[in-house]
């Protein structure tokens, strides 16, 4: 599971050197295939399968990414969030980016949250204070805690997202798409699925399948459900994914077992070689790993 390839410091991702080392690691043991192969057949006798997945649509996915994927004929899925690629909204942990990355101010209190000293230092750490605050909020109360976040931290916010933070294009995804890229639903505008009205989840998931479809001229089969933990994906989330006729649907964790398509698990891809590959391991050979090394 990736989100963006990137070597801007100040946004979360991995840099394409080390995207790249990602690749290399998977030609060389593992045979990357389409989501469809890996739903449809069986074991491969030589190698595991991988499949590479890719969240939100962020246009470093073609400019960093999409040519690294071709040098190594890799196949991959990518879930757009369809405002977000429409340029009608920011992913909301974005903003939170901006604002602190152009608040003159030295430091700032914030009830609930407690005193921030706005320093390049304390950057990340203030991004995580912010945002973990804000995950829990329903998204009306979320965007106008935001806006008034910006006042309090003197910064003007442009409707939409700077070239930084903004979305790929249909033109760039229509060109990917002919060249063998699989594009799913990441929703509307990406809302915690189990925070939302039965007709709000419906318009979420069966809006933005029918918009790809429309503009892209496809069928979508996969949903990749926003944040994607446990506490975000419910029965009823899963059933009305069905009723809005996906075929499977993609969680953000890994889980010891599921046997529905509709709970994928995946894995967080590290920037860190070696975790990544350790990420990778057979379950029975990681704790055989593990006892080893505790002897």
């Amino acid at each position: 599971m990736y989100h963006r390839v990137t070597r801007d410091e100040k946004v979360p991702g991995i840099t394409p050197e080390t995207f790249e080392k990602h690749l290399q690691l998977l030609n060389k043991y593992y045979q990357v295939v389409d989501i469809d192969t890996a739903l449809t057949t069986g074991k491969l006798e030589t190698k595991a399968k991988i499949v590479l997945t890719f969240d939100d649509g962020y246009y470093d996915f073609y400019t960093e990414a999409w040519p690294l994927l071709k040098k190594y004929n890799f196949p991959a899925s990518i879930y757009i969030t369809t405002d977000f690629i429409d340029g009608d909204m920011w992913m909301w942990p974005d903003k939170v980016r901006e604002i602190l990355s152009k608040s003159s101010l030295d430091s700032i209190t914030l009830a609930n949250i407690g005193e921030l000293a706005l320093s390049a230092e304390r950057y990340e750490d203030n991004w995580h204070r912010i945002s973990d605050y804000c995950l829990p909020m329903l998204e009306s109360e979320r965007g106008g805690y935001i806006d008034d976040l910006a006042q309090l931290f003197g910064v003007e916010l442009p409707k939409k997202p700077p070239q930084r933070f903004s979305g790929l294009t249909w033109t760039q995804l229509q060109e990917m798409q002919e060249d063998g890229l699989n594009i799913g639903s990441h929703t509307l505008s990406h809302p915690i699925l189990t925070r939302i009205s039965q007709e709000h989840l419906e318009q979420e998931l069966a809006q933005s399948k029918q918009v790809i479809e429309e503009k892209l001229a496809t069928t979508v089969k996969g949903i990749c459900y926003p944040n994607g933990m446990q506490a975000d994906v419910s029965e009823n989330v899963i059933n009305t994914a069905k009723k809005c006729q996906y075929h499977y649907g993609l969680i953000a964790y890994s889980q010891e077992k599921s046997d529905s398509v509709f709970e994928i698990s995946r894995i967080a891809a590290s920037g860190d070689i070696a975790a990544l590959a350790f990420s990778l391991l057979d379950r029975k050979i990681k704790n055989n790993i593990r006892e080893y090394s505790e002897q």
